[in-house]
């Protein structure tokens, strides 16, 4: 959750976050974040905030005014959010493969190392919370970010 790469993979030597966009077709990657570089302290709560306005950026947001006040944020964008923040909340940090979330003109593609806890009916029809990750997951939730409603 918090720490630096080299500690964090002391303990789950697997651990590993990686965020690509291609936004075009004469490169590889057009930008990319990897917990591993050794550039930032790569842990989960520094990446999520290092990613999360790179993908919500160009997202639509129709003119809306609620009590005044304008809303720049849509349910789009906290589909996002929670979307992103289910990947970390809700990866085995044990297992072989890495999250990855990658961004492209037409798609957003999120995977993490593990299968559901919960059955996919029960997934679809939403309602049941069981994080893997507690306190990761409370981490989210103190930044507003999960309900733990079973929505996501």
């Amino acid at each position: 959750m918090f720490g630096g790469d080299r500690t964090i993979t002391d303990e789950f030597p697997k651990y590993f976050l990686d965020y690509r966009e291609k936004m075009s077709e004469e490169v590889r990657w057009d930008y990319r974040v990897i917990s591993s570089d050794g550039i930032w302290s790569g842990n989960i709560f520094d990446f999520y905030f290092k990613i999360i306005n790179r993908i919500t950026d160009n997202l639509n947001v129709p003119f809306r005014i609620v009590n005044g006040v304008r809303q720049d944020d849509t349910r789009v964008h906290e589909a996002v959010r929670e979307a992103v923040a289910n990947s970390l909340i809700h990866a085995d940090y044990r297992l072989p493969r890495g999250i990855v979330i990658e961004k492209g003109r037409t798609f957003f593609k999120v995977s993490n190392p593990e299968s559901l806890r919960i059955t996919r009916e029960e997934a679809l029809k939403g309602g049941v919370s069981d994080p893997r990750n507690e306190n990761i997951f409370k981490m989210f939730n103190l930044l507003g970010v999960g309900e733990r409603a079973g929505s996501g």
